[in-house]
């Protein structure tokens, strides 16, 4: 193929490549408004009422759950969503209500939507996630964070938390939450890197430097680069140590609104051609 044809094909690829549709998956902010609008004006998803590990979605994004029945009682692990505003309420009862004080009403979601997501990822310290998956490349832009009233009861009142009874934090007690990023779906693949938030950290001596999320904070995680998915894990330094297993004392849980992610575009298939063309016309060139 001489030189004057092979441009002449490859400026015609571009040009109708130009209007050709680009593979992209979906972009935006996740505000689980669209899952939330199925809920009674106080309720919970949580993975159903049977056994199973479906998981559900929301703004174009997979979030992981499953339920599972073990003497007589269903649990679940992963994310649920909710629109429960209980700032009061100590205990396992009100495991589905986020700590924010500055809401109006208190207690709704980020930016005062009703619904918002929770993520449990188990009480086994360093053993499980909450994932949540891209349809996917994507650069995850920010995510706004909160306490559960469930969790804030428990390490700053010692109301309920644990197995062995909640532990009030003294000083240097922590609960962290850590973000990975995973260029695979499912927290699969190779990591991309790890942003730590301190959902309470209660210092050295004194009050004065005793800190816990009492609103709904924004966190950048650009840092994390190109991913395809998210998992969440907490871990604590109080912990209750049964059978060898170490589980985390106060409440494992997370709140999470307003995930805001920029898709990544696949290159069409005139693009994908055009790259074939010229590699296979240079080493047409070299061989020559």
């Amino acid at each position: 193929m001489k030189s004057t044809a092979f441009h002449k094909i490859v400026s015609l690829l571009f040009c109708t490549g130009c209007c050709l549709p680009v593979s992209t998956s979906m972009a935006g902010v996740v505000t689980f408004e669209d899952v939330g609008a199925a809920l009674p004006p106080v309720g919970f998803y949580s993975g159903g009422t049977t056994p199973n590990d479906d998981g559900w979605s929301s703004g174009g994004v997979q979030f992981n759950n499953s339920v599972t029945e073990s003497f007589g009682f269903l649990a679940w692990e992963g994310w649920a969503y909710s629109n429960i505003q209980d700032l009061l309420t100590h205990g396992f009862g009100n495991q589905y209500a986020v700590y924010s004080e500055g809401g109006v009403p208190a207690g709704f979601g980020a930016g005062n939507s009703p619904t918002y997501a929770i993520a449990f990822p188990g009480s086994v310290r360093n053993a499980n996630q909450s994932v949540l998956s891209f349809a996917g490349d994507a650069v995850v832009n920010s995510v706004d964070i909160a306490n559960t009233t469930y969790a804030v009861r428990a390490f700053r009142d010692g109301l309920d938390g644990g197995f062995g009874g909640a532990v009030q934090f003294q000083d240097g007690d922590f609960l962290r939450l850590d973000i990975t990023g995973y260029d695979g779906i499912n927290g699969t693949g190779a990591t991309t890197g790890t942003i730590s938030i301190d959902l309470a950290n209660y210092g050295g001596p004194g009050l004065a430097d005793d800190f816990y999320i009492r609103d709904w904070t924004q966190f950048d995680l650009t840092s994390l680069g190109l991913v395809r998915s998210l998992s969440f894990s907490l871990d604590s330094n109080v912990i209750d140590t049964f059978g060898g297993i170490d589980f985390l004392n106060p409440p494992a849980y997370v709140a999470m609104d307003n995930l805001n992610f920029s898709a990544v575009p696949e290159p069409s298939s005139a693009a994908l051609l055009i790259v074939g063309l010229t590699l296979a016309h240079r080493r047409r060139r070299s061989a020559g």
